[in-house]
């Protein structure tokens, strides 16, 4: 990707990124579509998560990582100094409110609906699963990762790329030794577990950039149409990046196809099992290409899954190399639609100002609405049961609008 410049005393930025309101507010719509609909029998494989390739559900939480890394470019870029005393209040700032989102995350992850949780709660396997699964969930994985970011705050975009290779390097490593079978194990984690961090800071650092670049041509006598250019081209390399990484899940083909197959996990998960000899040989080149995002792969028994496939649960690195692209593109036609379309008080501007809150009352609605619905419902009941959720997250977020009343961590 283009560097940046490393900080230094500029023209003041524009206060706000409207843009950024309503790219938060349609990841938060998306949410809220994709959790709902999981539940359900009807809803087509495309919207549910099955962990074994880049769903339309799969690409929704890397936008709220994404929007977290340019709303702390946003942050940083009214701290824009030298001053070692500024930046270091800066990071205090930062780890206070990542703290606060982590309090927050495991109060609302908690299962405190387990009737069994008086019994449950002395038992050290039960602390277990709520750290390794319950508390690692979106909120916490925006916090874990924030913090993961905040040493770098003051370093220029190089030093910053090299902290990013650096972590994805490690979470290569350990998940070639240890760490894939482990969050694939009972309790299975979620979101790439409690080391997802170091593969989720990659929307969260395109996020951080596309901020910088957006503080950049939005000064006086800048370019925007330089900016949209830039935004597509990395837009694109990204995501073509992350098909090309995900080709190497073809090594994992089971030919012929283990139907009895018990274990669905490679041995070697990111190194890859032997070919046996004259394999490569015997395959074309289009043999060697994955199936794209958004297009299911065989089942397990035909291939293993492994690191190299799109795994949200994994945390892969070829899902969020696509994933971050599709990310900056959903942003950049948001950017290029805000100054067109008169939505202000839209649905996507709404939620986006107030998303912690969305958030927040979004799991105890889908629960709430469930009790009235079975896995079986009809597909028109389901519609309804969404709407429902949708309409009563909406009311609250425009009331709180209205009042001019914001919750922000």
């Amino acid at each position: 990707m283009p560097s940046s410049p490393p900080i230094e005393n500029k023209p003041a930025p524009p206060s706000r990124n409207f843009a950024l309101d309503r790219f938060r507010g349609y990841a938060v719509a998306g949410m809220i579509v994709v959790n709902f609909l999981g539940g359900y029998a009807c809803t087509p494989r495309l919207l549910r998560h099955t962990n074994d390739y880049c769903s339309y559900a799969d690409t929704i939480m890397p936008h709220f990582l994404f929007a977290v890394g340019l709303a702390v470019a946003m942050v940083c870029g009214r701290f824009e100094t030298t001053d070692i005393a500024q930046i270091r209040q800066l990071q205090w700032k930062l780890t206070k409110r990542c703290s606060a989102l982590l309090l927050l995350a495991f109060l609302l992850y908690f299962p405190w609906s387990d009737r069994e949780l008086t019994r449950k709660i002395s038992d050290p396997n039960f602390w277990f699963t709520v750290w390794k699964r319950d508390w690692m969930q979106t909120l916490s994985h925006i916090a874990w990762t924030t913090l993961w970011m905040i040493p770098c705050v003051a370093w220029s975009w190089t030093g910053r790329w090299l902290w990013l290779i650096g972590s994805v390097s490690f979470h290569l490593y350990l998940s070639e030794i240890w760490y894939f079978h482990w969050v694939h194990a009972a309790p299975s984690g979620i979101d790439g577990g409690p080391l997802g961090f170091l593969t989720w800071s990659i929307p969260a650092w395109t996020g951080w950039w596309a901020g910088d670049v957006w503080l950049e041509c939005n000064r006086p006598a800048s370019n925007p149409y330089r900016m949209m250019r830039c935004w597509l081209w990395v837009a694109a390399g990204l995501m073509m990046t992350g098909y090309v990484a995900s080709c190497g899940t073809r090594r994992y083909d089971r030919e012929p196809p283990e139907e009895n197959q018990a274990d669905k996990l490679a041995a070697s998960p990111v190194m890859g099992d032997p070919l046996p000899r004259g394999a490569k040989e015997q395959r074309a080149l289009v043999d060697w290409l994955a199936e794209p995002p958004f297009v299911p792969p065989p089942s397990f028994s035909h291939r293993a899954w492994n690191y190299w496939m799109m795994s949200q649960k994994a945390g892969t690195l070829s899902y969020l190399l696509f994933s971050s692209g599709f990310s900056l593109a959903i942003y950049a036609l948001f950017e290029a639609l805000s100054g067109r379309i008169a939505w202000a008080y839209g649905l996507f501007h709404v939620m986006g100002r107030n998303a912690i809150t969305c958030y927040a009352i979004h799991g105890f609605l889908i629960s709430w609405v469930g009790t009235w619905l079975s896995k079986e419902s009809a597909m028109i009941n389901v519609a309804l049961g969404l709407t429902a959720v949708l309409l009563t997250t909406y009311s609250l977020a425009a009331f709180l609008h209205w009042r001019r009343i914001y919750v922000r961590l």
